[in-house]
């Protein structure tokens, strides 16, 4: 077993403020009831002072003071109660010696990045999930209540439990803080307080894509296609869509003066808008030309939630009142967990009872989704934008269009998330957020960590003046006359 042999003083303490903010990938489940722990036998050892007011973890830091985690035992416990649900509730069916592993080694680093030195030899699982409960619960009370050791004992048991679902590598599987539990299930759909627009992914000088209704924006008539040219006279040009984010962005009530220009006129405008709150919809509609002067409907989808299937309906209805002769179906950066809004999105391009998807769950039960029935499915040619961020059911609608041969997907392989997501309450408020399903796409392929592939590569372009995803979806939509 390991054990501490001298302690290096910690001259500085800088926690990384890293907040993840968790949208659009979550369902809001009524709690489960928690899953007994294994029973584990008491150490002999003696329990240390917590110094919560200066100790804590430079890694990650987002644990605060005074949470619940008073002492080593109860991080001990903690941390086998997250580890027992991840083994008996995950879709993946972990080995126990693996996820125990991976927390003890956790927490020596934890402790090494704080100045301890520690020798020994790490204890040995055996994948029995019971008998290496208690294995674990032994070795980290040697670790964390050593005389030697002053810790935040919430931030240690943070950190160790985050290492063990780290090593799970499953995207929607991890630890919720009590204050993130709180944000996961509040919504699906993130607010922000801004002006209300969306931008044209990489271009220079960023353009508006898309202006959400009833916002600023709206109100002081900015237009898709527009180009921002300065910010609080700051130009725009070279930076980053991050830092065009940050710009954009800002407390309520607070002003953003900007400098645009209009496609086909050279003349410069200066707008001042006062920031709002904005809960921006899940999906957008507008009305592009290609090459050839077609109309292309365009639609942005978001977020698949429960609030979708009616508002891709409504932009459906606006697109169709004009005579336009193809669809772009942009899933870019899309995200979501709602099956029931998958199941309409697919019926309004797939025939109805379509398959579009299976899901199976962690007792390896299967379930079967089929395309809802619409009015009458569009027939006209179909492209589909995909990228990294495209994951969860916007992942698998992608992949239904590509199985049934509807459209042709053109950008970057998807995220290859697609596991469904069930909290799980821990004690003193926090939780693990858990994939107790997959989806898989009719074709029964697995995507998880591998994505579905495009069938036109098409690299995203941070630094050009187009889109180059869009031309090449609007290029192939041309020959489909």
């Amino acid at each position: 077993m390991h054990f501490l042999t001298t302690m290096t003083p910690l001259r500085a303490i800088v926690p990384c403020c890293l907040l993840i903010v968790l949208v659009g990938c979550t369902t809001t489940p009524t709690p489960p009831a928690r899953t007994p722990i294994p029973t584990v036998g008491p150490t002999n050892t003696a329990p240390i002072v917590v110094q919560r007011s200066t100790a804590g973890l430079p890694t990650r830091g987002r644990a605060t003071p005074n949470l619940p985690v008073a002492n080593a035992q109860q991080g001990a416990d903690l941390i086998i109660e997250a580890i027992t649900l991840v083994l008996t509730k995950s879709w993946r069916k972990p080995d126990a010696a693996i996820l125990y592993d991976a927390a003890y080694a956790g927490t020596l680093r934890q402790l090494r990045q704080l100045g301890y030195r520690i020798s020994g030899d790490p204890p040995r699982f055996t994948n029995d999930p019971t008998t290496d409960a208690t294995i674990f619960h032994t070795a980290y009370l040697r670790l964390a209540e050593d005389p030697l050791v002053t810790v935040n004992q919430t931030s240690l048991a943070y950190e160790t439990i985050r290492a063990s679902t780290d090593r799970l590598d499953e995207c929607t599987t991890y630890l919720l803080e009590p204050a993130e539990v709180a944000a996961a299930q509040a919504s699906t759909v993130p607010t922000y307080d801004g002006i209300g627009v969306q931008l044209q992914p990489g271009i220079s000088p960023p353009q508006i894509l898309t202006v959400y209704p009833n916002t600023p924006a709206a109100q002081h008539d900015l237009r898709p296609g527009d180009l921002l040219l300065t910010l609080n006279g700051l130009p725009t040009t070279d930076r980053t869509e991050a830092q065009i984010g940050n710009l954009l962005r800002g407390p309520r009530g607070t002003t953003l003066t900007l400098t645009i220009r209009r496609a086909g006129d050279p003349t410069e405008r200066t707008v001042s808008l006062t920031r709002e709150t904005i809960t921006p919809p899940t999906v957008t509609a507008t009305i592009i030309t290609d090459g050839l002067h077609q109309s292309i409907g365009w639609l942005r989808v978001q977020h698949v939630t429960a609030t979708t299937t009616q508002e891709f309906t409504t932009a459906l209805n606006t697109v169709n009142n004009h005579a336009i002769q193809g669809w772009v179906l942009d899933l870019r950066e899309a995200r979501g967990t709602n099956t029931t809004a998958l199941s309409a999105l697919a019926g309004y391009f797939l025939p109805a009872s379509t398959t579009i998807a299976y899901q199976i769950a962690a007792d390896q039960e299967q379930q079967r989704y089929v395309a809802t029935p619409t009015a009458t499915p569009t027939a006209l040619p179909l492209a589909v934008l995909i990228n990294g961020g495209t994951s969860g059911t916007a992942e698998i609608l992608a992949a239904t269009l590509a199985d049934h041969g509807r459209g042709r997907l053109f950008g970057e392989a998807s995220a290859g998330c697609v596991a469904m997501p069930t909290i799980f309450p821990l004690t003193a408020g926090a939780a693990v957020q858990i994939g107790t399903s997959v989806l898989l796409p009719p074709s029964e392929r697995a995507l998880t960590n591998t994505g579905q592939p495009p069938d036109e590569i098409v690299w995203s372009q941070p630094t050009a003046t187009s889109d180059p995803q869009r031309s090449a979806a609007l290029a192939w939509l041309a020959t489909q006359r």
